[in-house]
């Protein structure tokens, strides 16, 4: 599991703090070589340092000059402002030609600031919008047309092997390398589906007293993960990560006790653990989401008289 990520190209959409700061620093350990993107450029740059001299510490002393390609597979800083959408498309360029691919798209930016519906400030719910629900379409927008191209592209390299595979193989062979070759197919076509990724939260499963505008902006981002899985799970591995509350520089503007809450870490952890796996949603901490997809659950005649007495 620790190498499950060498050598793939991760791009991280706030990378600067948080849980993507957190989940910057777990996949680089696991062998990830990753764009890492934020408006804070002294903050990534500051980052890719540290995972710099973090990669050189674990290796071990060499005599010989580092070679073209181990300059080449250094982590690499784009500044980026998520909600401009001309930005995010030149952007993504930029960084498929400057590795070649992009395996793993990663959406973590996000604004927020607590306030109560009858006290909003529309300039500050503007910007969340913008941050967390525009960014992510300005990130879909950008980031499909490379995800699926790569797709095709490994598609028809994947073929072209196929088929001269079986133009070299000998009849005694036929059956049994048929066989092998079903299984490898299988597990190829597994490895190479790009994977896009949205951040929400459990915030947006249901709407609480206190949690506007934030949690409906990250509804739409789980109803947009839903239609991507919907219309491009046969070609892409589209998944949605809904953490409860973690410990970020977002949270510590809470004056409410928040239940179950995690340190940053923790939560990369579990995201570097569920990216890998079959599922479409990543949640956590299981005890705190599964009590929130339980109430989600219920008829409205029943939630909506539970979530009213939930004070935040």
């Amino acid at each position: 599991m620790k190498n499950s990520y060498q050598n793939q190209v991760v791009w991280i959409v706030g990378a600067s703090s948080g849980i993507g700061l957190a989940l910057a620093r777990e996949l680089a350990a696991r062998g990830a070589i990753l764009a890492l993107s934020a408006r804070n450029q002294e903050s990534l740059e500051a980052l890719k340092a540290e995972l710099a001299n973090q990669a050189l510490a674990a290796e071990p002393i060499k005599s010989e000059p580092v070679s073209p390609s181990k300059v080449f597979h250094e982590h690499k800083v784009f500044v980026l402002d998520i909600t401009d959408a001309d930005k995010v498309q030149r952007t993504a360029q930029a960084i498929r030609a400057t590795f070649g691919e992009i395996n793993r798209i990663i959406f973590l930016a996000a604004a927020y600031a607590p306030m109560n519906i009858d006290e909003l400030d529309l300039c500050v719910t503007k910007n969340m919008i913008e941050v967390n629900l525009m960014g992510a379409f300005n990130l879909v927008h950008a980031a499909l047309p490379i995800l699926k191209s790569q797709q095709c592209k490994s598609q028809y390299s994947q073929l072209q092997h196929s088929q001269l595979q079986h133009s070299q193989l000998q009849h005694s062979q036929l059956q049994h390398s048929q066989s092998q070759h079903s299984q490898s197919k299988h597990s190829q076509s597994k490895q190479c589906k790009n994977q896009l990724v949205l951040c929400a939260s459990v915030a947006g499963y249901m709407g609480l007293p206190g949690g506007q505008p934030y949690s409906a902006t990250k509804a739409g981002i789980i109803n947009l993960a839903e239609s991507l899985y919907a219309q491009y799970q046969q070609i892409l591995d589209i998944k949605l990560i809904n953490p409860g509350f973690v410990r970020t520089p977002l949270t510590n503007k809470n004056e409410f006790s928040m239940p179950m809450i995690i340190e940053p870490e923790q939560a990369a952890k579990e995201i570097a653990d569920g990216l890998l796996s079959n599922r479409f949603e990543i949640h956590f901490p299981r005890k705190f989401t599964r009590l929130l997809k339980m109430l989600r659950l219920l008829p409205y005649a029943w939630s909506l008289r539970l979530t009213r007495h939930i004070k935040t």
